[in-house]
């Protein structure tokens, strides 16, 4: 299974339930890839460096394929949030066996309104371009 983490404030408030998902996966002899997005967490490269969701499209399709190397012959795709979105589109790409979408985000305006309204309760939190603070995160701003 390759968990696909939501974004910022979202990643940092799931993550805890991603960890024992994962744990509880591979406690049942299941592989469980937990990775970070490019330009997100641990990964090289800054948030506001990545100008797409592709790039992120792209790293779940990487994640897919290092698997199959490995050994794995079924993939199931799990997505929170935005991650969710991000699977979907990774879908026709990576063509797991399932496709699992935790809490998705369906209405992108929706979601960027509600990503506006929690950067305005920051002190000082300006968007950025394409990017908004959020609880001190940087997230997609979303222009729809």
């Amino acid at each position: 299974m390759v968990l696909c983490a939501p974004l910022g404030a979202e990643e940092q408030s799931a993550h805890r339930s991603v960890l024992h998902l994962a744990d509880g996966l591979a406690q049942r002899g299941m592989r469980a890839l937990r990775f970070d997005y490019p330009g997100c967490g641990d990964s090289e490269g800054e948030t506001v460096d990545c100008t797409s969701l592709q790039d992120w499209v792209d790293s779940v399709v990487a994640a897919v394929a290092w698997l199959r190397e490995v050994g794995c012959t079924r993939i199931a795709l799990l997505g929170l949030r935005l991650g969710a979105m991000v699977a979907g589109m990774a879908c026709a790409r990576a063509r797991p066996d399932w496709l699992v979408l935790w809490a998705p985000v369906t209405d992108g305006r929706r979601y960027a309104r509600e990503l506006r309204a929690m950067a305005a309760l920051g002190a000082g939190a300006q968007p950025d371009g394409a990017w908004l603070e959020v609880a001190g995160h940087a997230s997609l701003a979303l222009n729809v």
